[in-house]
């Protein structure tokens, strides 16, 4: 709407008038002035005004004042309407002269609301790949640059190629693009997300997921190749190539056919993760030490993201659970069981244990045993205050004169004041056998003595001890050691028996244990600790682990009829009488040795310290093949008799050995006639053994010191006595036992 004011002063007249009533934003109106009586260069000033009317709603204008310059009796003034953004309705401005005269001109709001909005391609990429961005804008000029920022958790300006997190879209036609690019790294990050958003706060994109496809080279390497059952493997992680960030965790599975959570000690799962610090991990793995027999299984092990994985063989060292051959002929096996003690023995009816004293259960046993509890007996020698009883069952029958095995772990905790039985059958009158120890701590046996052990019980430490009798002989046995120092004749013929006594000595007043701990009280009717081993099954070379302890080895191969003989040591070996090698038997190689009894032998010489044993292990072995009978018969004399010299001979067909002219051990196994048999005689660590045939004979303990470097040595012969027979492959081995009598005692009966 426009309003003209007219205004006649005196002799002059002022006319406006607008070119039009309303005029867009954007469009220009013109204000003509007509005037009477106004001189020609006149200035007439106007000011604009209105509600809301200020000088940036017009295109040019520093204020709303101007004025109008006369001439020719008119004026007039052009105004240009701003175009904005700002939305503000229909305004109205007047303008006034100073004289009152006035237009009003209607401003049509026609303006234009800027906007922005965003958007990308792409809600998620890989590393290396690309993102466009969007800007869609309404009422942003041409040109104008809009600037943008780039954030999100870990990102950083290295995740682009333009390494920067700013940047401007420059808007043409209400839009504008920019195209990121994603750095392709080989750090491994995990999935990142990023946000771009303009600085002017008006928009902002919805997230992008970047893939982290980073490849660094990542090794597990196991600390072996091969791990036995109960031992550990470590598993390292190492990361090359790349970087992997401090911290990341790694999971990873364990698999592999036959392989459970059960193989490992301590994992409840096969599923774990490496922490990685620095660039490296590692983790420990215990394979589980079970008594299942699976065969050798291989595990692997591998990062759950595919990046790396191992493999391990697990060797399978399992032993099952060992059955007692001897099992059926167990009399009792006593044990400490919570607070009592009871028979544990795999037969029944098992056997009832009193206990007499207060406190007679202690908790302290072997290492590794499935009780842990022991029996106390203590007590004065004239008193025993705590000790146990086994009563025995109506169908319990004798020792008599056959095999048995009375066996136990001791812990003695401090020395008797004399001798004081261990454990022992007993009648109501008299005692029949049992085991003690004396105040020195070295072990005996009665009735019928098969000597005192040389080896002593240790104080405060868990021991086995051992009596038994095979064949009619006493062996005694401290921790699997056969230890003592005379031949034990144990032929008595054991009666009917009513007690086992565990620390006390029947009814005596004497000889009872004091201060000692009891655990896996065992009786046997059989003779468990017999050694042996397997024959040689071929003639014996230099592939022999012992070999440098071989002193002499004779083969007897070559021609029939020959009498020359080779040591394979070097010892020279001369025949005398008639011995010569026989193709006629032969264990090994085609012919041995024959001697054909009086006169007949071979004679050694340069051996010089060869057969100078001291107190230390030896093995003498041969094969024999008797053809005739005689009261004595040599096998091997290592020097003049009855001069710290040794010698193994046959007496009635069976194996003596003799030092210094006098009987130390007599064999029990005939070996007949017509017939190879092998024999050896050993010492390890003191202990002399007979063994034929790999069955342990008989044993002796033996610290006889053989010196003797006099004389000759002869084969075949024991001074006047010969053999009639043959032997083949003797062998005498210094400084070591090839075959011994000692056993590992058991923890668990």
């Amino acid at each position: 709407m426009s309003i003209r004011f007219s205004v006649i002063s005196n002799s002059a007249t002022y006319d406006l008038t607008p070119s039009v009533s309303n005029v867009d934003e954007g469009s220009q109106v013109t204000v003509a002035l007509s005037t009477t009586g106004v001189q020609n260069g006149q200035a007439l000033p106007y000011t604009i005004y209105g509600t809301g009317i200020t000088s940036a709603d017009y295109v040019g204008l520093s204020s709303l004042d101007g004025e109008f310059v006369v001439q020719g009796g008119a004026a007039n003034v052009q105004l240009t309407i701003s175009e904005d953004h700002i939305t503000e309705g229909v305004e109205q401005f007047t303008l006034a002269l100073s004289n009152g005269a006035a237009i009003n001109v209607d401003i049509n709001d026609t303006s234009i609301q800027e906007g922005y909005a965003l958007s990308h391609n792409v809600s998620n990429l890989n590393e290396g790949q690309s993102v466009i961005f969007t800007l869609d804008t309404v009422g942003v000029p041409n040109g104008t640059s809009v600037p943008y920022t780039i954030s999100g958790s870990g990102i950083s300006a290295s995740d682009f190629t333009s390494n920067s997190l700013t940047g401007n879209f420059v808007v043409n036609n209400n839009v504008a693009t920019v195209t990121l690019t994603l750095s392709n790294d080989v750090a491994l990050e995990g999935s990142e997300s990023f946000v771009l958003a303009l600085n002017n706060g008006l928009a902002t994109a919805t997230a992008v997921t970047v893939y982290d496809t980073s490849v660094p080279t990542v090794t597990l390497t196991p600390s072996v190749n091969n791990v036995d059952e109960g031992n550990q493997v470590t598993i390292t992680l190492n990361v090359t190539n790349g970087t992997v960030p401090n911290g990341t965790v790694l999971p990873y599975t364990i698999s592999g056919t036959g392989i459970t959570a059960a193989d490992f000690t301590g994992l409840a799962s096969l599923t774990g993760s490496f922490t990685v610090n620095g660039g490296t991990a590692s983790v420990v793995l215990t394979t589980s030490a079970d008594s299942a027999t699976e065969g050798s299984e291989t595990f692997s092990l591998a990062l759950d993201n595919g990046m790396a994985s191992t493999g391990v063989i697990i060797n399978d060292t399992s032993t099952a659970a060992p059955v007692d051959p001897y099992a059926g002929q167990v009399v009792f096996n006593v044990n400490a069981y919570g607070g009592t003690a009871v028979d544990t023995a795999p037969v029944s009816p098992l056997h009832t244990v009193t206990a007499y004293g207060t406190g007679n259960i202690v908790t302290d046993a072997p290492a590794g045993s499935a009780y842990p509890y022991s029996m106390y007996g203590q007590g004065t020698q004239q008193s025993p205050t705590r000790y146990f009883e086994v009563s025995f069952n109506s169908g319990d029958t004798t020792m008599g004169t056959g095999d048995f095995t009375m066996e136990a772990w001791i812990k003695v905790i401090a020395w008797p004041t004399s001798t004081s039985q261990i454990f022992g059958f007993f009648t109501s009158t008299s005692t029949y056998q049992y085991l003690s120890f004396s105040n020195t701590g070295s072990l005996s046996a009665a009735t019928s003595n098969p000597g005192n052990t040389v080896e002593t019980i240790p104080l405060n430490t868990w021991t086995h001890v051992t009596l038994m009798r095979k064949s009619g002989y006493g062996y005694l046995y401290i921790n699997g050691h056969m230890t003592r120092d005379t031949i034990g004749l144990m032929s008595t013929n054991f009666g009917a028996y009513s007690k086992f006594y565990i620390g006390r000595q029947g009814t005596s007043t004497s000889g009872h244990s004091n201060n000692v701990y009891f655990h896996n009280v065992r009786v046997t009717k059989a003779a468990r600790y017999k050694t042996s081993f397997t024959a040689p099954t071929e003639a014996f070379s230099a592939t022999d682990p012992y070999w440098n302890n071989v002193v002499l080895l004779a083969h007897f191969d070559g021609t029939n009829g020959s009498t020359s003989f080779t040591d394979e040591k070097g010892m020279t070996l001369t025949p005398v009488g008639t011995a010569a090698l026989s193709s006629t038997q032969s264990k090994f190689g085609g012919t041995s040795l024959y001697l054909a009894g009086s006169a007949n032998r071979i004679d050694v010489s340069g051996h010089g310290t060869g057969f100078v044993f001291g107190t230390g292990d030896f093995t003498i072995e041969c094969w024999v093949y008797r053809t005739a009978t005689a009261t004595y018969q040599g096998i091997l004399l290592t020097g003049t008799y009855a001069t710290n010299q040794i010698g193994v001979r046959l007496i009635g067909g069976k194996v003596q050995v003799y030092i210094s002219g006098s009987t130390v051990l007599d064999g029990e196994i005939d070996l007949g006639l017509n017939t190879w048999r092998h024999i050896a005689v050993t010492r390890h660590n003191g202990t002399m053994t007979i063994f034929v045939d790999g069955q342990m004979d008989t044993a002796i303990y033996s610290a006889h010191n053989i010196t003797s470097v006099s004389g000759t040595p002869t084969i075949g012969a024991d001074r006047t006595y010969y053999l009639s027979g043959y032997i083949d492959e003797l062998r005498v081995t210094k400084g070591v036992a090839r075959y011994t009598s000692n056993f590992t005692p058991e923890v668990n009966y």
